[in-house]
């Protein structure tokens, strides 16, 4: 699928979150004080989501054009695809 990270924007939480399910690359799993925080590539952007630890749901995704100067202050990070 291709979305401009404009429209990407413009979609519902749910909506956002499924396209990154279906269609997003996971680069990155990382938890970043009280956050569980996934990196994804998507199309031509990037995209960053935090999840609430418990209940675990996204409850903000960020994009990004580059990731040239995307913070990341993470207390633990694991590869994409390994265990929590």
């Amino acid at each position: 699928m291709i979305i401009s990270r404009q429209d990407y924007n413009k979609k519902p939480l749910a909506i956002q979150q499924g396209a990154l399910l279906l269609w997003g690359k996971l680069l990155m799993n990382y938890r970043e004080g009280d956050f569980l925080c996934q990196l994804y590539s998507l199309n031509n952007f990037f995209v960053q989501s935090y999840s609430s630890l418990n209940p675990q749901k996204i409850v903000k995704i960020y994009t990004f054009h580059t990731t040239k100067n995307l913070k990341i202050n993470p207390t633990s990070v694991w590869k994409a695809g390994s265990a929590v």
